[in-house]
């Protein structure tokens, strides 16, 4: 039996203090690329304090996988948390939407 790696990589970004290892795991989300992994990214992008950590949630978004993050963007336009509306923007921002 084959088992996903996915929510192992969720669990190590969620806990994960050294920002190298946070780094890795969220490149390999990226390279998964389902729709689960990439709303890991961009979930990670809207919570992150850490602006490098912010910047590789979106060097994974290319492709489809930014066609997949930008109405989750969009969507967190919408949020009443204003640091997450405000990190939605600056997202929607980069994404070019």
């Amino acid at each position: 039996m084959i088992h996903s790696p996915f929510p192992l990589l969720v669990q190590t970004i969620d806990s994960e203090q050294r920002h190298e290892i946070r780094v890795l795991c969220l490149q390999a989300l990226g390279r998964i690329g389902t729709a689960d992994a990439i709303k890991a990214i961009v979930e990670n992008s809207l919570i992150t304090t850490d602006e490098e950590i912010r910047l590789t949630c979106f060097d994974q978004l290319t492709g489809n996988a930014l066609h997949l993050a930008v109405p989750m963007y969009v969507t967190a336009l919408k949020n009443k948390d204003n640091e997450r509306v405000n990190r939605a923007g600056i997202c929607t921002r980069k994404t070019g939407r």
